[in-house]
């Protein structure tokens, strides 16, 4: 792509992973490093640090597609929103109404039993690719139902420990990447903790509030509080900001 792109601007172009521009956040704290985590439709953790001015990565944690990632995400909170409503149905401890209706609702079912059927079933008019993306968009949508009866107040039980199951793996590679490069010098020599550490977080899902709040809290639950938590909405915009400050720094 870097080649593709080189003779266009007359110069050499570097191509990132978009979770780099996140890093903007650390360039506008002068946060020597810091893990970004997008959680959105998919998932991915990423370990930043500020080597001469720029933000590279460090280290990584997820980023492998729904079947065998995507921790956390839209796609992962409504599978394991799926499993909890099928788990109560066959324990007997179904409780009527709530989100296990809404997630009937949501996939045309009459019965929970259903569910599992409707949620493997592959639309015969559409090319393999199309319906198998149809299936994962119709598993992502239901986080929607999920979400709201999370944040209701008070929150439907089935909904919390949908999200309590989707984020728990998601924190886990926080602390992971967390506990592996604090040990590390920074690129300059001084010693890395987490008070000078930030956690940038962009994605519709880990944007939410509630969300976010139990995240965090999974992560405390380790030992892993961050000096700073900034959350991302424009990430192209923050990118281009950081790279405003680190350029308003350098010029005093």
């Amino acid at each position: 792509m870097s080649a593709l792109l080189s003779p266009f601007f007359n110069q050499p172009v570097k191509v990132h992973n978009d979770a780099l521009l996140l890093g903007g956040a650390l360039l506008s704290q002068d946060s020597p490093w810091g893990i970004a985590v997008i959680c959105g439709t998919g998932s991915v953790v990423v370990g930043l640090e500020v080597v001469n001015g720029e933000v590279v990565q460090a280290a990584r944690r997820g980023g492998h597609g729904y079947l065998l990632g995507d921790d956390g995400s839209a796609y992962d909170i409504g599978r394991c929103a799926i499993r909890c409503a099928v788990h109560d149905c066959d324990g007997g401890v179904e409780v009527e109404g709530g989100l296990a209706a809404k997630l009937r609702e949501h996939f045309g079912c009459n019965e929970t039993g259903e569910l599992l059927a409707k949620v493997h079933e592959l639309d015969p008019a559409l090319t393999p690719v199309q319906a198998t993306n149809a299936q994962k968009l119709r598993i992502s949508n239901a986080s929607i139902h999920v979400m709201q009866a999370f944040t209701a107040s008070p929150p439907d039980p089935l909904a919390a420990r949908a999200i309590a199951d989707a984020l728990r793996p998601l924190a886990e590679s926080v602390v992971y990447l967390a506990k592996q490069l604090l040990p590390r010098r920074l690129p300059d020599g001084s010693e890395r903790t987490l008070k000078n550490a930030t956690l940038v977080a962009g994605g519709g899902v880990i944007r939410q509030d509630a969300y976010r709040a139990l995240f965090l809290e999974a992560c405390a639950k380790e030992g892993v509080v961050f000096g700073n938590v900034q959350v991302v909405d424009d990430v192209g915009g923050k990118a281009v900001l950081g790279l405003v400050d680190r350029a308003r720094r350098a010029a005093n």
